[in-house]
């Protein structure tokens, strides 16, 4: 069930806050096939050693067997005498058929072929609020969001290649009626209307039958009425279905061009231009009012995906304001209490409310079935989200790769072999050609050391950000942020050394402004792609190219030849979000020995110390291998120096039966009542109880290295800087905060940004009330 708050702003009334008001039970049934291996769960269980000791107990139970079919005969005989003697030979058969399996050389790591990616095939909404169906939100709720969400295949799962994959849909009698919506170039159709943007000035509604155009809106925010024959849409090039030019979506509202049509708050529905007029505010209650006007705008919201839309029969809704062709000579917006604020009519005359005689017309029109597709599908085109290909510490866009080479140069090199930069951790510049620090000999596979945050993305120690809408930078770690390059929206070039213009003071976590399309990743404003195979462009959505990255390894600027083959391009918000694409975990990294969670980072310092520290430089907690903590405030023992990366085996983070080790340290749930951290030599160091008390050692109960790592390992999830090991949690609360704490409210610990403690019980400061998310932080089944 789900609920989503949107603003009630009016004219005359005061500002207040107002649920969605509505939820949905939906009963859902969804499948997958993968084939020609046996499951990762069973794999991860069914091991050599798990068959060797099946074949032990078989042949002993056997032998059990035996003996007590002989008994009555064994006790003339002398029991104990052939009970040792069977027992020792049952002992010497099974050792010796259990040894024969090494030899066998049995695999049991055979690759699986991923035939069908989870697919809902079955829903029904068993249950829903009255007025479900035109609720603003019910787009986000119901089966149309049940089920899995695609994530990449687990590891040793492969996929077919494109070219090999058919789908074919077919209609059955129970399958419900679908209505397309036409876009084209700058325009959306309505059974027989258009509203479009003619071009950066003028935003028109016209017919098709008549050509008469009943309204314009300026973009100096005046409205010129009809009846007129001029600035009318219907010679606008139309285009097959997900081909559309210039449409953009967002939170209740749809942009055409430089027009935004979008539902401001429940009782409020305007027209409204990118320079900042806005043209035309539709309320509730039926009444109109002009512009030029600089408020009720929709344009302080982000482009995204089409939340709060709905749409049907030549209708769409947007947030509680409906606009649809009547009857194919009248286009009515009207609000879903009934009231109707403009009807256009064919012959291009204007019919204000307030009105309720046409709203029924449109109102009574249910929205698409969920098996429909989405209205973004009908502007981008089927959901594709294979931006590109990731592996350790790099992202590959097309032919590209932007990797962090190691803990200190970060570079673009092209698959050729040339490598066209380098940016290093001094805030120095190192542009090619030149063919060494490339990163193509690297593997693609899970995305080790990259992570997101709003409008930044890390990748080992280094972040590229947008730091406002007209300033993109390349930045390391070192020193709280050392900045090697600021790209400016005007095309110029400010380069490093230098300590401003850096995103080192944001947070990692949910990638807010991060979007991607087809060979490229949108940073707030700016865009990093592949244009052509041959060419790395970096741009800004005014069309200027701020850098040229070239194959054979030269750089050029200030041009404008590649800018379009990149910015044209559509972002694919309605697929999913670049964690889910990455399959990564959202504000969580590895490293040797560590785990990043948010601005916090749990660490084997080595193996005699383990440390909770800040990005900041505080360690407030160490945990030593003699069952003894060193509390802070303090500096030492801290392992932001390290680089986020894929380690060897001798580093690797494990994972097992509700627990996480690092080295020589394991931190886990005992059972749904004890959490602890302890040191393989014994020592239990802090027992966190979730009646939200501390029970510090030394002491060597409660301790976890009884159980095996996994390949497999259960009871351990992840979500937005968090993660649960049992009924425990262990995540980044907001940055300066981190906390242990148990599912049912207790929290049992903090540890503060500025090295202190601050102990339970208590039921603050808890990251429990986040979602786990379907995600992974290694390249391990989960």
């Amino acid at each position: 069930m789900t609920s989503v708050v949107s603003e009630n702003m009016t004219l005359e009334r005061g500002r207040d806050l107002s649920m969605c008001n509505a939820a949905a039970v939906s009963i859902y049934a969804d499948a997958d096939i993968t084939a020609f291996a046996l499951p990762p769960a069973i794999r991860g269980h069914f091991t050599t050693k798990t068959i060797q000791d099946a074949i032990k107990k078989a042949v002993l139970a056997g032998a059990q067997a035996f003996l007590a079919m002989i008994s009555k005969t064994a006790n003339c005989l002398g029991l104990s005498k052939v009970t040792d003697k069977i027992n020792s030979a049952a002992n010497l058969a099974s050792e010796a058929l259990a040894n024969l399996i090494p030899e066998i050389g049995l695999d049991l790591n055979l690759k699986a072929i991923q035939l069908m990616s989870p697919q809902t095939f079955w829903c029904k909404e068993v249950y829903t609020t009255p007025g479900f169906e035109d609720a603003p939100c019910a787009a986000e709720l119901g089966c149309k969001t049940a089920g899995r969400s695609y994530e990449p295949p687990e590891p040793g799962i492969e996929v077919p290649p494109p070219e090999q994959v058919k789908e074919k849909d077919q209609l059955t009698k129970e399958a419900a009626t679908c209505y397309d919506i036409p876009m084209g170039d700058h325009f959306i159709q309505l059974g027989e209307w258009r509203l479009a943007a003619i071009n950066y000035e003028h935003f028109s509604i016209s017919h098709k039958g008549t050509k008469q155009t009943p309204q314009i809106f300026h973009s100096d925010g005046t409205l010129h009425g009809g009846p007129r024959s001029d600035w009318g849409a219907w010679h606008l090039n139309a285009f097959d279905s997900g081909k559309s030019n210039g449409i953009d979506f967002g939170y209740q509202f749809i942009q055409i061009g430089p027009f935004r049509l979008g539902a401001v708050d429940d009782n409020h529905f305007s027209i409204s231009h990118k320079d900042g007029n806005t043209i035309q505010i539709f309320r509730d209650d039926g009444k109109l009012f002009g512009g030029p006007r600089t408020d009720f705008s929709t344009w302080d919201r982000p482009v995204g995906s089409p939340v709060g839309i709905t749409f049907g029969d030549r209708f769409m809704q947007l947030g509680n304001f409906r606009l649809g062709d009547a009857d194919g000579h009248h286009l009515v917006v009207s609000h879903k209490n009934g009231w109707t604020s403009q009807i256009y009519r064919l012959d291009g005359t204007l019919h204000p409310g307030p009105r309720t005689d046409w709203s029924p017309r449109i109102l009574h029109r249910w929205p698409m079935a969920w098996t429909c597709k989405t209205i973004a599908e009908m502007a981008f085109g089927p959901c594709d989200s294979d931006f590109g290909t990731f592996g350790d510490r790099f992202i590959q866009l097309g032919q590209w790769r932007i990797a962090a080479i190691d803990a200190t140069h970060l570079s673009v090199s092209h698959k050729s072999g040339n490598t066209a930069y380098i940016y290093r951790d001094d805030g120095t510049v190192h542009p090619g050609p030149r063919s060494d620090f490339g990163s193509w000999g690297r593997p693609t596979g899970f995305p080790y050391g990259i992570t997101f945050g709003p409008g930044f993305i890390q990748i080992g120690n280094f972040r590229l950000g947008a730091m406002d809408d007209t300033h993109f930078s390349v930045s390391h770690r070192y020193h709280g942020g050392r900045t090697a390059m600021i790209y400016r929206s005007d095309a110029t070039l400010h380069p490093g050394p230098r300590g401003d213009y850096q995103p080192w003071g944001l947070s990692a976590g949910p990638a807010v402004g991060i979007t991607f399309g087809d060979r490229f990743l949108q940073i707030g404003n700016f865009r990093l792609g592949d244009a052509d195979g041959g060419h790395l462009v970096l741009t800004h959505e005014n069309g200027k190219i701020l850098h040229i990255f070239r194959n054979d390894g030269h750089n050029f600027y200030h041009q404008t030849g590649h800018a379009a083959m990149v910015n044209q391009r559509y972002q694919h918000d309605h697929c999913r979000s670049i964690y889910a694409a990455l399959s990564s975990c959202p504000g969580i990294a590895m490293g040797e020995n560590f785990m990043e969670i948010g601005d916090w980072r749990l660490a084997a310092i080595n193996d005699h110390h383990f440390s909770v520290s800040h990005r900041d430089g505080q360690t407030p907690q160490i945990y030593r291998f003699d069952g003894t903590r060193h509390p802070g405030p303090r500096t030492d023992f801290n392992s932001w120096s390290w680089e986020p990366k894929m380690t060897g085996s001798h580093g690797k983070v494990h994972f097992g039966d509700r627990f996480m080790q690092f080295g020589s340290f394991r931190m886990g749930a005992v059972d749904d009542n004890h959490f602890s951290i302890s040191h393989n030599g014994g020592q239990t160091i802090q027992i966190f109880r979730s009646d939200g008390t501390l029970h510090p050692g030394p002491r060597r109960d409660f301790g976890l290295w009884h159980r095996p790592i996994l390949d497999v390992p259960l009871g351990i999830s992840f979500g937005d800087r968090f993660v649960q090991l049992g009924k425990f949690r262990v995540g980044d609360v907001d940055g300066g905060h981190f906390s242990v704490a148990h599912v049912d409210g207790q929290t049992m610990q903090i540890f503060r940004a500025d090295g202190t403690l601050h102990p339970g019980p208590r039921s603050d400061w808890t990251t429990a009330g986040r979602p786990m998310h379907q995600c992974r932080v290694a390249d391990l089944e989960l």
